[in-house]
């Protein structure tokens, strides 16, 4: 690492090939590395592969791996290396929950068909579905596969338990459902919320989605 960092290939090279010589497994690892830094996912599974076919790749592998299953859009497959990173205690509790709420938002974004979308939301522990990331995921998702109120519903009652601005903006921003109730909802919050730029914005784009313009114009103005 230190001779790619000064730019020495060769010296790099050499290093390389004398530790895959005596240690091809942290040899490996380190060549998945840099691969994964150069975003080419598919040659890190393929220079993982023969480890985790003898179930022999370590924590750092199996974090690779699954960094790379997520860059693939593979990230359903990514959520199942949580539990031996867990297990392994290679991570603190922290930045694996941070690891676990990005691979969960990912398999969200990834979701092909509204049915798994649906079913994976479902599954999520409550902790999961009130983090920022997974929900914002999960809404603009559904917003795209036709769960449009589902995703409404999830991101209100998010805000209705917790304030959070960044699920205001979002609110106002996906595409209406049939029956579209968002702005009385959004409404109803101004009251314990009359300084907020984010509802006042909230509030300006769901009136110009309903054709009230005059109140559109008098909240964008306050926004």
């Amino acid at each position: 690492e230190a001779a790619l960092r000064r730019g020495d290939l060769l010296a790099a090279a050499a290093q390389q090939a004398a530790l895959a010589n005596g240690d091809p497994a942290t040899a490996a690892l380190n060549t998945a590395q840099t691969l994964l830094a150069q975003d080419k996912p598919q040659l890190v599974l393929d220079v993982l592969q023969p480890w985790v076919e003898k179930k022999q790749l370590s924590p750092r592998g199996l974090h690779m791996r699954g960094a790379a299953l997520v860059m693939l859009g593979r990230a359903s497959e990514a959520l199942a290396i949580l539990a031996p990173l867990a297990s392994e205690q290679y991570l603190s509790a922290e930045p694996l929950a941070e690891l676990e709420a990005g691979w969960q938002a990912a398999a969200m974004r990834q979701s092909a068909h509204a049915n798994d979308l649906h079913q994976r939301w479902n599954q999520l522990p409550a902790r999961l579905r009130e983090c920022e990331e997974v929900l914002l995921a999960y809404a603009q998702r559904a917003g795209e596969l036709g769960l449009e109120a589902e995703g409404a519903n999830a991101l209100a009652d998010a805000i209705d338990q917790r304030w959070n601005e960044a699920l205001v903006r979002q609110f106002a921003l996906l595409p209406a459902a049939r029956d579209d109730s968002r702005l009385s909802r959004a409404q109803r919050w101004l009251g314990d919320h009359p300084a907020s730029a984010a509802l006042a914005l909230c509030v300006g784009r769901l009136c110009l989605r309903a054709r009230l313009l005059g109140k559109a114009e008098e909240r964008l103005h306050r926004a």
